[in-house]
């Protein structure tokens, strides 16, 4: 049997597994931008809900043109990304680590979705569906340039350019840091 054959069925499911990630990221990108504290934080994860809106309707429109639907729920490895990302906000009162857990759940989340997208590139490529392929690598740029973004605000260089934080102790890695490692000194005795 042709593995092509096989080829588009595993691009079909990865693309409906990308729509249940992105009708999830829409949903908790919600949730998350309520539970941020700093403006920055905020203003990026809807940012990034506004893109997700986007990506749902490409990839709907993407499905549609292959005859193919959505499917409900939402995928495992998302639900735990996200869980364990609420998870260790609860009961956090520290504003800088909150949003660090925040942007460190982001990252995962969007870093699983990277992958994702190039795994269904990849197949496009193979099945030589330019439109497909085409539509499959604006959705992972968009993907990678909102994944810089979180990633930026979790550096010290994106913090130290605020008037409020002077500091690069200050910044949310390095609070983030200073509180595990205080935590794991304390945990010890």
């Amino acid at each position: 049997m042709n593995p092509l054959c096989h080829y588009r069925e595993f691009a079909i499911q990865r693309l409906q597994l990308q729509h249940k990630v992105e009708r999830q990221g829409q949903t908790y990108l919600q949730v998350f931008a309520h539970k941020a504290t700093d403006e920055r934080v905020k203003q990026a994860i809807l940012s990034a809900c506004e893109n997700t809106h986007d990506r749902l309707n490409s990839l709907e429109s993407l499905l549609f043109s292959m005859n193919e639907v959505t499917q409900p729920g939402y995928p495992e490895a998302t639900n735990g990304i996200i869980y364990e990302g609420l998870q260790r906000l609860e009961g956090e009162l520290d504003p800088f680590t909150r949003d660090g857990i925040i942007l460190q759940t982001l990252i995962m989340l969007y870093e699983y979705k990277l992958g994702s997208y190039r795994i269904t590139a990849l197949y496009f490529q193979a099945l030589e569906q330019e439109y497909a392929l085409y539509v499959t690598q604006s959705l992972l740029n968009n993907e990678g340039e909102t994944l810089q973004k979180f990633s930026n605000l979790l550096t010290a260089d994106m913090m130290n350019s605020s008037t409020k934080v002077q500091s690069p102790t200050q910044t949310i890695g390095h609070r983030i840091r200073r509180k595990v490692i205080s935590n794991e000194l304390f945990s010890r005795y």
